[in-house]
């Protein structure tokens, strides 16, 4: 049976997406209390996600005032972005080799809505799909690692997508590019795959 995740879990998660999609700028201060109002939860979690955004780097604690948000480090981001494209990649082609059609055509269930205008939910949705295609290949310790990478990046990615039009058209070439990589992964076509996977990872859509 799955486990559970925690409240403390949820809010980290909740957190790492919403305040880079919120905040307009680095250095901008956010607060435990607002959060806590925000998602209708005590102030423990929320505490305890905040610590854990500013292991991670993305928040600075500042004395009683609340917590910075910090400049991105776009030379990490890209580098992690990267790491999980080399994981993909192998994702793409264990399926090229042993999913069967039936497998790969239920990619198609897992696309994104190209209609969508939410930030979070289109998140999770593009999330939903690489997340399905690492759970084809029936490994555990592959799809363990492409969520953590999903999670460490989704706090960056999309920064500046906040209007609902950039985020509907973002979604919808996203969209395009998820159809590739399942056509492509249908005609056995591990190239044509790992062009669709880099321009839809390395955030290159046209």
């Amino acid at each position: 049976m799955e486990k559970k995740p925690t409240l403390a879990q949820e809010v980290y998660e909740r957190l790492r997406r919403d305040i880079p999609a919120m905040v307009q700028e680095a250095g901008t201060i956010v607060t435990e209390q607002y959060f806590c109002s925000l998602y209708g939860v005590s102030r423990t979690p929320v505490h305890e996600a905040f610590s854990r955004l500013c292991s991670e780097g993305m928040l600075e604690k500042l004395s009683k005032r609340g917590y910075a948000l910090r400049l991105r480090n776009w030379d990490v981001v890209v580098k992690r972005i990267e790491y999980r494209l080399f994981l993909e990649l192998g994702v793409a082609y264990t399926l090229v080799l042993n999913a069967t059609d039936e497998q790969l055509e239920s990619l198609r269930g897992a696309l994104c809505d190209e209609q969508n205008d939410d930030l979070a939910r289109f998140q999770e949705e593009s999330m939903h799909f690489h997340l399905r295609m690492a759970e084809l290949t029936g490994n555990e310790t592959a799809v363990e690692e492409v969520h953590a990478l999903m999670h460490e990046v989704v706090g960056y990615f999309n920064w500046d997508m906040r209007e609902e039009d950039e985020v509907q058209k973002t979604a919808a070439a996203t969209n395009r590019a998820h159809l590739r990589i399942i056509d492509a992964l249908c005609r056995r076509d591990f190239p044509a795959a790992a062009e669709a996977l880099r321009i839809d990872l390395m955030n290159k859509h046209e």
